[in-house]
C-alpha cells in the first residue's frame, strides 16, 4: 500500500540520518510502521499548510486565513461563534504570520469592527467568513 506523505508535487524528501527513523521507531515501540507513517504524513501536511499561509503576500488575507484555519483545527463551537483558546499576544501573532505587532493590532481591530472577531479575555471568538 502506498501512503502520500505530502500534497505537494513534485516533492523531494531526504533523510538526514538513518538514526532519526530508528529513534522514532524506538520511541513508538507499540505503534506499527503504518501508524508511524501516518503520523509523519499528518505532521508534514500541517507544516505545508502553515508554510502556505506564509507565502500569501497580503497581510490582511494571511491573518484571516490563519485565524480561520486555527479556528477549524483548535476552535470550540459556542453559541456566539468559534472560541479559539490560544492565548497569544499581538507580538506572538505577528511572529506567527510574519508581520509586525502594530500591523496585527490594526488588523485585529478592523476584524473586531467588522464583527468577524471578538475578544473574550485573552481568547478569541471567530465569526462569519473567517471560518467558512
Amino acid at each position: 500500500m502506498s501512503i502520500a506523505f505530502s500534497t505537494l508535487s513534485p516533492l523531494h524528501l531526504e533523510c538526514l540520518t538513518s538514526g532519526c527513523i530508528r529513534q522514532i521507531s524506538n520511541a513508538m515501540d507499540n505503534a506499527s510502521h503504518d501508524e508511524i507513517g501516518e503520523l509523519m504524513r499528518l505532521r508534514a501536511q500541517r507544516t505545508e499548510e502553515l508554510l502556505y499561509f506564509l507565502q500569501i503576500r497580503c497581510t490582511q488575507t494571511r491573518i484571516r486565513r490563519i485565524l480561520g484555519w486555527l479556528a477549524q483545527r483548535f476552535g470550540r463551537s459556542t453559541s456566539t461563534g468559534i472560541l479559539l483558546p490560544l492565548r497569544l499576544t499581538h507580538q506572538e501573532w505577528a511572529d506567527l504570520i510574519g508581520s509586525t505587532r502594530v500591523t496585527v493590532t490594526r488588523l485585529m481591530k478592523q476584524l473586531q469592527q467588522q464583527g468577524e472577531l471578538e475578544l473574550c479575555g485573552r481568547s478569541l471568538i471567530v465569526h462569519g467568513s473567517l471560518v467558512n
